[in-house]
């Protein structure tokens, strides 16, 4: 008599996945970026708790479908990222296409995918560990950016925002913690500052290679993949005169999902 059907697992999915690559363990975790210990552990289902980053930078290297990351998802417990639709390889060819306008998609306070009207806008942003660590770390950041100190309270206020709310708390947190060491994002912090959208939908961008400003009106389509897809649109005059100060209700909901990481 055949033996009972062993039910899916989350170790034993990473296991099957490494496994397809060829991998050992130790390859898999340093392309992850992680312990070899934690994914031993993980693999092991140890039933250890695991950072949301830590999932996400496995899923990052062992998922290659939208249906595995699902199926990933839901095996860890994080029923609100487990969402059927576009994978990440979907999002990466819609992003392309938008070759003329600079376009992003976020998630987890980190740029996963930019095109290269994005790139040259933003450099290092598409490389940075985080949004926050490019805002404070990247002297670039205040270069391309005339008005850095309003873009970064905005940034804090929002994040100190998602820290508590439902959506998004648990990564979150663990990017604030991860602010600790630089001195302007504490003293931004420490005003206590708080927002739940950004007050305009305009952003000024200094160009030092064409030495000129552009001026953006942002929009966010949020994806099935807990995230956003940022895509920047001409400004029209009468807009940059009122300096987009009005914002769609819809906006505010959709920029929680900067920082979306189901919580723990």
């Amino acid at each position: 008599m055949e033996g009972e059907i062993v039910m899916p697992s989350l170790g034993a999915f990473a296991r099957e996945l490494r496994d397809r690559r060829g991998w050992t363990q130790p390859k898999a975790a340093d392309r992850a970026k992680v312990g070899v210990s934690t994914l031993r552990k993980l693999e092991q289902n140890s039933g250890a708790e695991f950072r949301e980053d830590t999932l996400e930078n496995l899923a990052n290297v062992l998922c290659a479908t939208g249906d595995e990351r699902a199926h990933w998802w839901a095996l860890a417990g994080r029923t609100g990222r487990a969402l059927p639709g576009s994978g990440p390889e979907d999002v990466a060819l819609l992003v392309a296409a938008l070759d003329s306008a600079p376009a992003a998609w976020v998630r987890d306070w980190r740029v996963r995918i930019a095109n290269d009207a994005h790139r040259r806008l933003f450099p290092g942003l598409a490389d940075a560990e985080s949004l926050p660590r490019w805002m404070f770390g990247d002297p670039r950041a205040k270069l391309v950016l005339p008005e850095w100190w309003d873009e970064a309270r905005m940034l804090v206020g929002m994040m100190r925002h998602l820290a508590v709310s439902g959506r998004g708390h648990g990564h979150t947190v663990d990017v604030i913690r991860a602010m600790s060491d630089y001195p302007d994002f504490r003293r931004i912090w420490d005003t206590g500052v708080v927002h739940i959208a950004r007050p305009g939908r305009l952003r000024r961008i200094w160009s030092p290679a064409t030495e000129s400003e552009t001026t953006l009106r942002e929009a966010l389509y949020p994806t099935s993949e807990s995230g956003v897809i940022i895509v920047g649109f001409p400004a029209g005059a009468d807009e940059v005169r009122s300096g987009g100060q009005a914002v769609e209700p819809v906006a505010q909901d959709r920029v929680g999902e900067l920082g979306v990481g189901e919580g723990r």
